[in-house]
């Protein structure tokens, strides 16, 4: 009976087999090969032109060069070594693919509780201007210091003073003053280049080790300075606010978006200082006025369209890479973790995917950061809209989400560069309007208390500053109005920024100091 079965099984297969290439058969299976394969190069070849025709359109009417996608165009200029403070052997070193070379990892400060350092760090975790807690930091030091403050010696329990604290905290931080003093000397020469090597096969791998340690050098100043100030030393804190902002400055030429972060910081790490030595009477009028001349200089709006149009030419050239190099490259540069998008079957996808898609993936790239951005800062002016920036926000998302938002719907849209890179870019322009405003209400308290030396009062109005304690006084990044001033009494007094949700609250904070929400206010006292 099996052995039936089994012939008529096999009989079975030969009739098919016999029917299937007669010759009647064979020419309808090739007439339907041969239509797909049609088919399928119209696909392609129609794919390829409309890619092809759309950036080409879409650079036509956009007005953006060649050379403005180009990140070779970006890159900082060489400058003599005479003039350059990045070609001092201690920068330098920071470039060595070292551990050793980097001096604030094995420091006190970077053994202080991550709370303590997190806090310094974030202004956006600040809830208001107020001294730093130097007993805190002396209690988050003590463990990583050999220095015993002078109320535990003898077996004392009273808690320490602020300026015992602040003793304390100081001579905890002697090992990071050597590093801090060669980079004073080296601050007196005009230019800064850094030499950073610009991988142009590899965009999102290029190594910038000098943001990460002047951010690191910034905390450090700013905890410096506070204590110096607390002890009466006001000269060398001055010197250590001086540094933070010349810091800052030298990041100016650079063009990738943390540069521009790392720059943004630098100037709260000098604001605190500024303004604990403001709230306590300890700065000079001369020292008053060259920090007031700094920080006016800074120009955080106008500058930000260098670092954005950066951002656009790593996209393309992303995009072009991943042509070129596979899917593989993508999902390597935007996740570490493994996927099967960029796994076993990136070939699959390189195989299939028509050129045209990838033209299609630029356009979209570009406008997307063309509509975050569009009437959102005016550089000129030096002000931003809040309201045109959430609304393009919004729109970005919508456009980002289509097909669902499924992965799938994402790349047959063309929206998956623009979705793994963009999301968070424009937090860069709520950083650059929150860091403006920190240089510029820090500028104005300057004049104030200036004045308030001089006169014994503050001054009635901030346009009486002018023209004896300021040329012009700054105006709000937020709507470009006056900032709004109050003085409380002789010695007292606020002003406010009317903050991200563009509405008067009359000097009326959020949950923090620079809040989405709530004025953004300088007080002059805790």
């Amino acid at each position: 009976m099996a052995n039936e079965q089994s012939i008529w099984e096999r009989s079975t297969i030969m009739r098919f087999f016999r029917w299937f290439f007669s010759g009647r058969v064979m020419r309808l299976a090739l007439k339907l090969f041969t239509g797909a394969a049609v088919i399928l190069v119209l696909y392609y070849c129609e794919e390829d032109w409309r890619g092809s025709r759309v950036w080409s359109k879409y650079l036509a009417t956009s007005g953006i060069t060649p050379v403005q996608l180009d990140l070779q165009s970006y890159i900082p200029r060489p400058i003599p070594d005479d003039q350059n403070f990045a070609a001092t052997p201690i920068v330098k070193r920071w470039f060595v693919k070292q551990s050793a070379n980097v001096p604030f990892n094995s420091d006190h400060f970077s053994k202080a509780p991550a709370s303590l350092i997190q806090l310094l760090k974030n202004v956006e975790k600040k809830k208001n201007l107020q001294h730093l807690d130097l007993v805190a930091w002396q209690k988050g030091l003590k463990e990583t210091s050999a220095i015993v403050p002078s109320s535990k010696r003898n077996g004392e329990a009273r808690p320490s003073s602020r300026k015992e604290a602040a003793v304390a905290v100081l001579a905890a931080l002697e090992d990071d003053d050597a590093t801090i003093q060669l980079l004073r000397v080296a601050s007196g020469r005009s230019n800064c280049f850094y030499p950073v090597s610009y991988t142009l096969d590899d965009p999102w791998n290029i190594l910038l080790p000098h943001d990460y340690n002047i951010k690191e050098l910034a905390a450090r100043l700013e905890l410096r300075a506070c204590a110096e100030l607390e002890i009466g030393n006001g000269a060398k804190a001055f010197d250590d606010v001086m540094l933070t902002l010349y810091l800052a400055d030298s990041l100016t030429n650079e063009c990738m978006v943390i540069s521009y972060l790392v720059r943004a910081d630098c100037i709260h790490a000098a604001v605190q200082p500024i303004w604990e030595g403001i709230a306590d009477r300890r700065w000079s009028d001369p020292q008053l006025q060259e920090m007031e001349a700094r920080l006016l200089r800074f120009n955080f709006i106008g500058e930000l369209e260098k670092p954005l149009e950066t951002e656009r030419a790593v996209g393309v050239l992303t995009i072009d890479l991943t042509k070129n190099k596979g899917v593989n490259y993508l999902a390597r540069t935007a996740s570490t973790e493994p996927t099967i998008f960029g796994g076993i079957l990136g070939p699959v996808f390189d195989c299939v995917i028509p050129s045209g898609w990838f033209a299609f993936e630029k356009v979209n790239y570009c406008r997307s950061i063309d509509t975050l951005f569009t009437n959102t800062f005016d550089p000129v002016a030096r002000t931003v809209s809040p309201l045109h920036a959430d609304a393009n926000r919004e729109t970005f998302n919508q456009k980002a989400n289509a097909g669902g938002g499924t992965p799938t719907g994402v790349i047959l849209h063309h929206w998956t560069v623009a979705r793994l890179f963009l999301p968070t870019l424009p937090k860069v322009l709520f950083r650059g309007a929150i860091a403006q405003t920190a240089a510029n209400q820090a500028a104005l308290a300057c004049a104030l208390e200036r004045n308030h030396l001089a006169n014994g009062k503050y001054a009635a109005s901030l346009q009486s500053l002018v023209p004896d304690w300021m040329s012009t006084t700054p105006h709000d990044v937020v709507g470009g109005q006056a900032y709004h001033y109050d003085r409380i009494d002789a010695d007292h007094f606020f002003l406010y920024s009317i903050g991200w949700d563009e509405k008067d609250g009359g000097g009326k904070s959020g949950e923090s100091l620079f809040g989405r929400e709530g004025n953004w206010v300088w007080k002059n006292s805790d």
